[in-house]
Order: C-alpha cells, then sequence, then structure tokens
C-alpha cells in the first residue's frame, strides 16, 4: 500500500474498507451461533492492519489510546471517530459526517492513523533520520 502501491490515504481506506467488507461477508456465510459474531470491525478493534514484510501492525485502539490521551476525549469515542465517515478539519477543530469543501478537512483514519504511517516511511526511505527522530 506505501511502498508498491502508493495509493493516497482515502484510495488506502477505499480498499482497507472493500477488503474487510468481503472477508465479512465471507465470514457471514458461515455464521453458526455456537461461535458467536465473526465479523470484523475496524472501530471496535478486531482488525489489524500490518505490514508483514516489514514488520509492524496496529488496531485503531492504538490510535485512539494516544489520541484519546492527546485530545482529552474518550478512547471509545475517539476509536469510532477514526473509522468510516468522520472527517476533521484542524481549522475549525471540528469533526463531521461527510468532506466539506476545506482542503484542510481529511478522514480521520487518513489524517491520524495512515498519513503519519506514510510520513515515516518516506522520511525512512529517504534517508532523512534527522526529521524522522525530531
Amino acid at each position: 500500500c506505501f511502498l508498491e502501491l502508493k495509493l493516497d490515504g482515502e484510495e488506502a481506506f477505499t480498499t482497507y474498507l472493500r477488503v474487510i467488507e468481503n472477508a465479512n461477508v465471507i465470514l457471514a456465510t458461515y455464521q453458526d451461533e455456537a461461535m458467536g459474531d465473526l465479523q470484523v470491525y475496524p472501530d471496535k478493534g478486531t482488525v489489524s492492519f500490518s505490514a508483514g514484510l516489514h514488520a509492524w501492525a496496529f488496531t485503531l485502539t492504538t490510535f485512539a489510546q494516544m489520541y484519546a490521551a492527546k485530545f482529552g476525549t474518550d478512547e471509545q469515542k475517539m476509536m469510532e471517530k477514526l473509522w468510516g465517515d468522520n472527517f476533521f478539519d484542524p481549522a475549525t477543530r471540528k469533526w463531521t459526517k461527510k468532506a466539506t469543501d476545506s482542503k484542510t478537512c481529511v478522514r480521520g483514519f487518513v489524517q491520524f492513523c495512515y498519513n503519519p504511517i506514510r510520513q515515516v516511511i518516506d522520511l525512512a526511505m529517504e534517508d532523512k533520520k534527522d526529521k524522522l527522530f525530531d
């Protein structure tokens, strides 16, 4: 996604969403009451986003804990904001359910999860250690 496909944040979100929805359709096909709900939900922390080749992974729980502490909000509330149609505009410091015309209004997942990881990867690949460890 980062190095090979070089997707922008929205493209990556859409790809992740489609993969998760497809997995949930397959899981629902084999649903059995004895096993309970097998479907996965990023905003409930049951989806892990990872790069096996580079040995890293995260759930939204990881980012929700960090940002909830930073913004002084509830962790569960932050998890819900980090997935789906939740957009944050740092210029107004407000969340909305749909993107506005503002260039600074970005989907929560993209702004708070994808873009920071993208930045670390780009700096590492460009060997900009001074900016990476600032």
